[in-house]
């Protein structure tokens, strides 16, 4: 039986291991440090008070550690309201010496082929090659917040803890929008695409759920196929299927065994699947290499009178996907983020706060995934 994963199911999970310790770091100038936050017991991070006016915090030229750990959290449990669903489809790979543009010669692989050995013959060598490709570019994300007087006449520290918690809140959102976007906007149709897609299958006896389970058969049989441009075998064996929340719900039913076909709870009846009573060796036997569904909403973003839209899957649209196949994140560094005071007197602004990573992404869609129509 697939793995259904939604947001609320990662922040189910999240408060559930609530004596756990969430480990992070933060750095003071030249030097990063690691800092254990505690959780409280329904999963949230503890968060911290601040033992002075913010103020004295602010009226510092370099952000010190107290206060360094106070935006720490507030940024962390930003982040924990907007779980990241994409790991564990991408390859994560992290250097801080990352060029700013990764070249093709970066994805080097290794070939050998066993053959027969015959006495006084060479043995043939294997050989290194690089998978010709784009230049993956490192690029530089930032967002931030300023303070004007107020915050520090009125000791306003409120505020500074709002803006902490939108940057965390709005970077993990940022990072689930580049994940899945290669995936959503990337053409799987055969005439102007790369022809990675499988039309909906009606099934005889007319039922949904046994439609999208042959639907789902027919994809995973199709991607098994696939050949690349210069005709060598180039099977896709997914296992994650990605789409909309509301897609979700009908593939996890199709995908699921209850007890009897009108959803009441029968002990006394032997199991069998919705629809049907033909399959003996476990949940969808034909289908079970599907063992995860994640349910991507996308989001919606506003700063002042500005909104953008992080678009999600369209309806009755399955992506299935091969896990970490030509799929890699290339992290230079994660959020970092600082404050100081540079004095703007003409807007009265007393402070700054300033978030940024540079990251780079890869995905070859056409080598990892396959495309199903539900209707």
């Amino acid at each position: 039986m697939a793995r259904l994963i939604t947001s609320d199911f990662v922040l189910d999970q999240n408060r559930a291991r609530g004596g756990d310790k969430l480990v992070t770091e933060y750095a003071i100038g030249e030097q990063v440090k690691r800092f254990e936050i505690p959780k409280n017991p329904d999963g949230t991070l503890k968060r911290l008070r601040m033992t002075k006016p913010v103020g004295e915090f602010l009226g510092t030229g370099n952000m010190v550690e107290e206060l360094a750990q106070y935006v720490t959290v507030d940024i962390e449990s930003g982040r924990q309201e907007v779980p990241l669903l994409y790991k564990g489809v991408y390859d994560t790979r992290t250097n801080p010496n990352f060029p700013k543009f990764i070249d093709s010669g970066f994805s080097m692989f290794a070939d050998a082929v066993f053959l027969q050995h015959l006495e006084g013959q060479e043995v043939r060598f294997g050989t290194t090659r690089a998978e010709m490709g784009p230049v993956v570019p490192i690029l530089t994300y930032s967002s931030g917040f300023e303070w004007d007087e107020d915050v520090e006449e009125f000791d306003e520290g409120w505020r500074v803890g709002l803006a902490n918690e939108a940057i965390g809140k709005a970077y993990n959102a940022l990072l689930n929008h580049l994940h899945f976007s290669p995936f959503i906007n990337s053409d799987y149709t055969v005439a102007t695409g790369f022809g990675n897609e499988t039309a909906y299958q009606t099934h005889a006896s007319g039922d949904r759920l046994e439609s999208i389970r042959l639907t789902l058969r027919q994809a995973l049989y199709d991607a098994s196929l696939k050949v690349d441009s210069f005709g060598r075998k180039h099977a896709i064996r997914p296992t994650v299927a990605l789409c909309n929340l509301a897609t979700a719900y009908e593939l996890n039913d199709a995908l699921s065994l209850i007890s009897d076909q009108s959803g009441i709870a029968n002990p006394g009846a032997s199991e069998f699947f919705i629809g049907r009573r033909s399959d003996t060796a476990g949940p969808n036997p034909s289908v079970n290499q599907i063992s995860t569904i994640i349910a991507y909403e996308g989001e919606s973003m506003q700063m002042g009178n500005l909104i953008w839209n992080y678009g999600t899957f369209a309806n009755n649209q399955v992506v299935l996907v091969q896990p970490r196949r030509n799929a890699w994140e290339f992290i230079k560094h994660d959020l970092r983020v600082d404050t100081e005071r540079p004095s703007d007197l003409s807007r009265l602004i007393i402070a700054q706060m300033v978030a940024r990573a540079r990251r780079g992404l890869l995905n070859a869609v056409e080598s990892n995934s396959w495309k199903a129509l539900l209707a």
